[in-house]
């Protein structure tokens, strides 16, 4: 028997290159036993399969960092959405009324427009239904964060489309697409400034700043701009401190201005004077047109 039965199973659950990169089975074994032990003390009434946890725990391990990663694993609520993933009568039980019970109530006092049960029905819907034929939402839960959270986010969107609903024909923002910020924030500028040909370019340059950002930063973005989430919202959401949303949203325009920047200077291969002419004027723009799509969904949006 292989003295590391844990780190082997995991393996065989990764491709030849991706095994490459794995720490020793020395240095995982301990953490996967950990991690499992915890699961199990904490939801002895679940019945997950250990290979069945260690493929899940296999198909979401990041690159880099994989000890650290596993350390911080939320190793009970992966086992309870793999549990409900299986059907498992115990982990739905306990998905229902340790989760989604809890979060619907909590995201419904906040949201006027939103019944704590019709939300939490909402909520299991969402999350546990194949929608035409596809993997269930909860298959895409991590366990890199706390289930309570990723379902927070969850029910928050929900509960935002019931708040759109319930107000007046024409008074609701009805946008759905990840591209939705870019084409609205691109096209004010490009209508603004540059309706010659330098529209085409700021507009693609615009989406590829905002595709290279990390989706941790694509979705706080969205949640802001889109969503109109205050930052004492999404810092809930994150259980972070509301200084460090708030931070969070600074640096992700200041990425956004300066992937912006590079992918024109790229594009244009302007002299440089005429460059720094044109680009004074875009980036002014468009940290006008953030700041009015924010304004437009409320007061104190950017406190």
């Amino acid at each position: 028997m292989s003295a590391h039965p844990l780190a082997d199973e995991l393996g065989r659950a990764l491709s030849r290159e991706r095994l490459a990169t794995l720490p020793s089975g020395s240095e995982l074994e301990p953490l996967l036993a950990a991690r499992l032990t915890e699961a199990r003390a904490a939801l002895p009434d679940v019945h997950v399969p250990d290979v069945s946890f260690l493929r899940v725990v296999a198909e979401h391990l990041p690159t880099e960092c994989v000890l650290e990663s596993l350390e911080r694993l939320c190793a009970p609520d992966l086992l309870v959405a793999i549990g409900c993933l299986s059907g498992d009568r115990a982990a739905l039980a306990v998905f229902d009324t340790a989760y989604v019970v809890p979060v619907a109530s909590q995201v419904a006092r906040s949201h006027r427009h939103s019944d704590s049960s019709e939300l939490g029905q909402l909520v299991r819907q969402r999350v546990l239904v194949s929608p035409d034929g596809q993997p269930p939402k909860l298959a895409q839960y991590t366990g890199r964060a706390p289930l309570t959270a990723w379902l927070r986010m969850v029910a928050t969107r929900i509960a935002i489309t019931m708040e759109r609903r319930a107000k007046p024909l024409g008074t609701e923002r009805s946008i759905e697409s990840d591209d939705a910020i870019a084409d609205m924030i691109s096209n004010d500028v490009e209508l603004a400034h540059i309706r010659s040909e330098y529209g085409a370019a700021f507009k693609t340059a615009f989406h590829e700043a905002l595709g290279s950002l990390e989706a941790q930063d694509r979705t706080v973005l969205r949640m802001s701009v889109l969503d109109g989430l205050s930052i004492d919202e999404i810092a809930s959401l994150y259980q972070v401190h509301r200084a460090t949303a708030a931070r969070w949203l600074v640096a992700i325009r200041e990425q956004l201005f300066k992937g912006t920047r590079q992918r024109l200077a790229d594009r244009l291969q302007l002299a440089n004077a005429d460059f720094e002419s044109l680009v004074g004027v875009l980036m002014s723009r468009l940290d006008v047109s953030l700041q009015r799509v924010l304004d437009e969904l409320g007061p104190d949006r950017t406190k």
